[in-house]
């Protein structure tokens, strides 16, 4: 029983409710939500419901996470397109999510006849700084109150994700990304994949644990400028602005008449997911 009354008594202090809420708005991902979008959410917290549109989420109890989770995901500014023109809305997306939204977008299919103990992933947290159950330390991957030197410092704005955005994750998630459009999930290339013991040739997927299966090439009639809108929507929310669009159709036009269409398609998914559109939830000006 003392346990019990020592845990209430903290959820119960008058500062847990705003800061539980706001690091649930934070792994939402909005970083630096406005002192209101804090407020509302502590207001459902506390009281444990959240109406809008004549519905109510949650049972009416203190710290409902039915009605924190409603309150969050349809507050004003979550939903309204003008937050969108705020330059410290949204955050740099964890490493980890990015590979899983590539995958989930794109239509990963994993060869039934290959099968691994230890799942399909190998050295993640070497290679761009963070995989499941395998953080740094008891303090997870970043701490939620890390602000970039320069601006972000400056300016009292935290980036918690920005604390793993090290030369080395970086280039090792690149190099991941590309390997996976080349020759599926594989070791190859410093790809995210175990290693099959195997070199194959590009878009040779025999050596991989699972491909793309989502037609992302251009040489059955469709326009490129179709399919970038197409892919954009699927791994950046349709955000990409009109000049990394047009660097993707010149890109694609060189590629195409210099290496082949095949390679230049292969290009235009890797370039893609180079965009700070993908690696952030927020639309870039």
């Amino acid at each position: 029983y003392e346990v019990d009354a020592f845990l209430m008594h903290l959820i119960h202090y008058p500062s847990a409710a705003p800061f539980i809420c706001k690091k649930l708005i934070q792994y939402h991902g909005i970083s630096n939500p406005s002192p209101g979008f804090v407020q509302r959410v502590t207001q459902a917290f506390v009281s444990g419901s959240f109406i809008t549109g004549g519905i109510e989420f949650g049972s009416g109890k203190y710290g409902d996470m039915k009605a924190v989770a409603g309150s969050i995901s349809l507050d004003p500014e979550s939903l309204s397109p003008v937050v969108d023109e705020d330059p410290v809305s949204g955050n740099i997306r964890e490493p980890l999510l990015k590979v899983m939204q590539f995958m989930r977008s794109l239509s990963f299919k994993r060869r039934p006849h290959v099968k691994f103990r230890h799942g399909l992933f190998e050295n993640m947290a070497y290679k761009m700084g963070q995989m499941v159950f395998n953080p740094p330390d008891q303090f997870s991957f970043f701490a939620s109150d890390y602000s970039p030197p320069g601006a972000f410092a400056e300016a009292e704005m935290v980036s918690p994700e920005s604390e793993m955005l090290s030369m080395s994750s970086m280039v090792g998630l690149t190099n991941g990304f590309f390997s996976f459009v080349n020759y599926g999930l594989a070791h190859v290339d410093g790809g995210f994949g175990p290693s099959l013991n195997r070199l194959p040739a590009v878009g040779d997927y025999s050596a991989s644990v699972g491909y793309l299966t989502f037609p992302f090439q251009t040489n059955n009639g469709i326009s490129v400028a179709s399919k970038i809108d197409e892919i954009s929507t699927l791994l950046t929310a349709g955000r990409l602005s009109a000049e990394n669009k047009q660097v993707l159709v010149d890109a694609h036009a060189y590629f195409n008449e210099n290496y082949g269409i095949d390679f230049a398609d292969r290009v235009l998914l890797k370039l893609i997911s180079t965009t700070s559109e993908f690696h952030t939830s927020n639309t870039l000006r």
